[in-house]
């Protein structure tokens, strides 16, 4: 299967596109605030993947280490780790996701 996008735009079907990062503004605390995207070859069209902030950022980081550490409990056959970390996983996913819709939400745009 390969990740194809159809441009809203044009309609062009872009099956390779470069991620791009910059700097939108920055928080309350001086902490940048960014917005990774892809835009389409043909026409500009920029498609927004996602925009982070500090927080974000660490929370992405916490979920790679709890998925780690759930593999290395899986690898161990160690039931209770793998339970005990998935749920904290869930408990992480939740809040980026929440996180990430507030972010979107205020500076979408910029």
């Amino acid at each position: 299967m390969r990740n194809e996008i159809i441009c809203d735009k044009c309609k062009l079907i872009i099956s390779k596109f470069e991620i791009k990062t910059h700097i939108i503004t920055q928080d309350e605390k001086g902490i940048d605030v960014q917005e990774s995207y892809f835009q389409c070859p043909t026409c500009g069209k920029k498609y927004t993947i996602l925009i982070s902030d500090r927080k974000l950022r660490l929370l992405i980081q916490k979920r790679v280490l709890c998925l780690k550490k759930i593999q290395k409990a899986k690898n161990k056959k160690d039931e209770a780790a793998m339970i005990r970390n998935k749920k904290k996983h869930d408990r992480i996913e939740k809040e980026i996701s929440d996180w990430q819709g507030m972010l979107t939400k205020k500076y979408a745009g910029k």
